[in-house]
């Protein structure tokens, strides 16, 4: 064979069997899911193992690692080596703002919506540079032998410098361009929903329907209507009354069904005589105790719709909360806010009696003769913590920013450096006897579980996703399939080629690497171009309670869909331009 061809075969063959590596491992994950052996909290063990432990450990003893195989040779020296490379601590924010600009050109091409552009911008912008990208690294560099750069220097070396500030852009950037709305996204949900669908009617306690400006129009003194005029005029959007439809868009499993209200519940309403100027200003905006305590089915045409009972401490205290909110009409998005808020923290594994509870227990207990000015103070004191708000987003970009991953790159760098490394590894002989090597080798057993782990846990997640109700995907403010394929085409295509033209650039015209170490350099340079989109953008995406959660999930599974094919090619001519240089 000819020696260029053979060169080429060898090539393709490292990388493919990286690459089949990587999705073996991960098969093993969507094994182990379809069969319901690591579902729920099976899957959050693994991650919380994955991140706080074997990652960390990976980290921390690939840095300060020395082969302990008595030989004559001196340790790498690890901190020259870093020195060298210090420009990997700013190549993140070149291969973030390249994924930008191509998310902004693969919007422009698909006709994305506005409302998904950012979501766009994330998926290409923000890859798989941890758990894949360290799998295919180790694949490589166990394929070439101990004469070539790749063989001879582990490139995940390199790549814990790079993880040194890419999850800063990650989570920092990251959340930032997938935050939530200024306003709840329950408003927004449902002026959404009332455009979509034209609803713009209700139904009156009898189950007539009533049309809303007509509502908003009734005297005070009109008996049941200053009731209805309340709570679903623009001072308070958010209540248990017109949350009906979002139960269509979210799911049982999105929104606490115990906030449903059927028309056989508003029939129970205590109405007071309104003979009198104010005589309905403390009117109750939720059912009686009877009616509040039973199981009900609406009439609704689209669907039967099970109202589970609301206990009296969560009634009185939505009653009070929304009738506050009469009083003090500028504290509206904080009221609508408080009741997002309550949404979300229902687990969407409890049972539907068990989220009841919690939803109750949720609420500060009140009695129904409960002080308005009591009320008022509390809905004053939940505004001015939205000043405290600003200080506990820091915080949490900052925790996520420096997580366990990480701390275990710096602590490894921080050994590295400095005579710490010479306690857990022997520098001298290289006979496996330093002080602390016991030690050492427990972490590297346990840090070798990383890749594994890691690899299963993508491979639950992709088999969550296409577990879902795929008629969600029906949904309009999904992501459409053309955006989602250019996402596809930008990120495992367009990006690549981005990459790999700027190694050869900067290694022709700009960077002088030393030559022991261009191979691993420049594969590490050009690998976090290649991957995927990182599976942390789903969880942003969630975090940010946007409807494009779905959409996002899908884009990941296409693109490790095309991976055995299209992500061999590139990794083909990303490692044959490496092992050249070497």
């Amino acid at each position: 064979m000819n020696p260029a061809a053979e060169n080429v075969y060898n090539t393709f063959m490292a990388s493919l069997r990286s690459v089949g590596t990587a999705v073996t491992l991960a098969s093993v994950g969507v094994y182990l899911h379809r069969r319901g052996f690591v579902v729920g909290d099976g899957k959050r063990v693994l991650a919380v193992i994955s991140q706080q432990v074997t990652f960390p450990l990976f980290l921390f003893t690939k840095i300060i690692y020395c082969n302990q195989d008595w030989s004559d040779d001196p340790c790498p020296d690890v901190a020259k080596t870093l020195h060298e490379v210090w420009m990997l601590l700013l190549w993140p924010a070149y291969v973030v703002g390249i994924g930008l600009l191509v998310g902004a050109l693969m919007a422009r091409m698909a006709g994305t919506p506005p409302a998904h552009v950012r979501s766009v911008l994330a998926a290409c912008a923000f890859g798989n540079s941890t758990g894949l990208a360290i799998t295919l690294l180790t694949v490589v560099h166990s394929n070439f032998p101990e004469t070539s750069d790749l063989g001879r220097i582990d490139p995940t070396l390199f790549l814990s410098v790079y993880l040194l500030l890419y999850p800063i852009l990650q989570w920092g950037l990251g959340g930032w361009l997938l935050a939530p709305p200024p306003e709840c996204e329950v408003r927004n949900f449902l002026t959404e929903t009332a455009g979509e669908e034209g609803d713009t009617s209700t139904e009156t306690s009898s189950g007539a329907a009533m049309p809303l400006n007509d509502i908003d129009g009734a005297s005070d003194g009109d008996g049941a209507r200053p009731v209805f005029r309340r709570s679903l005029s623009s001072n308070v959007r958010v209540n248990v009354l017109n949350l009906k439809e979002v139960k269509d868009r979210l799911g049982l499993t999105s929104m606490d069904e115990g906030l449903y209200i059927s028309e056989h519940d508003l029939s129970g309403f205590n109405f007071p005589d309104t003979e009198g100027e104010h005589a309905s200003e403390n009117a109750p905006l939720l059912p009686n105790d009877s009616a509040a305590g039973s199981y009900t089915h609406s009439n609704n045409a689209n669907a039967s719709r099970m109202v589970v009972p609301v206990g009296n401490t969560a009634s009185t205290a939505l009653n009070d909360i929304l009738l506050a909110s009469q009083q003090n009409s500028s504290q509206e998005n904080t009221l609508e806010c408080y009741g997002a808020a309550e949404f979300d923290r229902f687990s969407t594994d409890d049972s539907i009696d068990e989220r009841v509870q919690r939803m109750t227990n949720s609420f500060p207990t009140t009695s129904p003769a409960s002080d308005p000015t009591t009320t008022a103070n509390r809905v004053k004191t939940l505004s001015n913590s939205k000043g405290e708000t600003v200080w506990s987003t820091v915080k949490n970009i900052l925790s996520r920013c420096f997580q366990p991953p990480v701390i275990g790159a710096v602590a490894g760098i921080i050994c590295a450096v400095t005579p710490l490394r010479g306690i857990f590894v022997d520098l001298v002989d290289r006979s496996a006897d330093a002080p602390m090597e016991w030690l050492f080798d427990g972490l590297h057993n346990v840090g070798m579980a990383a890749v594994p782990i890691n690899m299963m846990i993508l491979g639950c997640n992709l088999s969550a996703s296409q577990m879902k109700d795929h008629t969600l995907k029906h949904d309009p403010n999904m992501l459409s399939m053309r955006t989602m394929i250019w996402i596809v085409i930008g990120k495992m295509i367009i990006m690549p080629i981005i990459g790999i033209l700027s190694a050869i650039i900067l290694k022709l015209y700009v960077w002088d690497i030393p030559k022991e170490i261009h191979g691993s350099f420049y594969l590490v340079l050009m690998i976090v171009f290649l991957t995927p989109t990182s599976n942390n953008v789903m969880v942003m995406v969630e975090l940010s309670r946007s409807d494009t959660k779905e959409g996002i999930a899908s884009v990941i599974a296409l693109q490790y869909a095309v991976a055995p094919l299209i992500l061999s090619l590139t990794m083909t001519i990303a490692i044959g331009i490496a092992s050249d240089w070497s």
